[in-house]
């Protein structure tokens, strides 16, 4: 549905006009009812979860080793 001089006609751009209302309309409306997240934020998070896991797994040795150690001197004192 091109125009007569080849470039795009009325009709067309009204409606990519309307398409384009419509999807910034439903990212308003997303990020009105806290649907929407901050994407360095979401990032950031990741990042922290992603820390915490991996110093609980290095860690894991120290924290059984400690509790051996407390369960012995437990029986030791019994």
């Amino acid at each position: 549905m091109s125009s007569p001089t080849g470039g795009t006609s009325l009709l067309q751009a009204c409606s990519v006009n309307e398409v384009v209302k419509a999807q910034t309309n439903k990212v308003r409306l997303a990020r009105l009812k806290g649907e929407l997240v901050d994407g360095s934020q979401a990032i950031e998070h990741v990042f922290t979860l992603a820390r915490a896991e991996r110093d609980a797994w290095l860690n894991w040795l120290a924290r059984v080793a400690d509790r051996g150690d407390c369960q012995a001197q437990l029986q030791a004192a019994d």
